[in-house]
């Protein structure tokens, strides 16, 4: 059964409907992607914002959607920033791949930003947070 869990990062566990802002998505190629912007977090009665990229290398499948149209799912919770385990589209592709493009290393990501979610299975994954 699929399970979200949220990613620890430097930064804690990025939760909120209103954490993830995203600014820009670049792509750099059809197998890779930076997704830039800012976190907007909470320490105590703190609010604080950090710069982010999320780069992603070796996808093999990206679906973005309008936050509002997104049914829940695995990705249902308090985490914006997490990867789906066992996931079921990875099982899926793991039938289908007869020229062995999916690797140990692919993951099922998903991101949920102020307006538009993510799912994204890649190979390589880095969060860079700019101080």
């Amino acid at each position: 059964m699929e399970k979200f869990k949220g990613l620890k990062t430097e930064l804690g566990k990025i939760e909120g409907r209103d954490a993830i802002y995203l600014d820009k998505i670049t792509f750099h190629n059809e197998h890779e992607m930076t997704l830039t912007g800012e976190f907007y977090l909470s320490n105590g009665n703190n609010r604080f914002c950090k710069q982010f990229e999320m780069k992603f290398k070796g996808i093999v499948f990206l679906s973005m959607i309008e936050l509002d149209f997104e049914s829940t799912g695995p990705g249902a919770g308090p985490e914006s920033l997490g990867v789906i385990e066992n996931s079921e589209k990875i099982k899926q592709f793991e039938r289908m791949d007869h020229s062995s493009k999916l690797k140990s290393t692919h993951k099922h990501y998903h991101i949920s930003t102020y307006d538009t979610v993510f799912e994204i299975i890649s190979s390589e994954f880095q969060l860079v947070i700019k101080t």
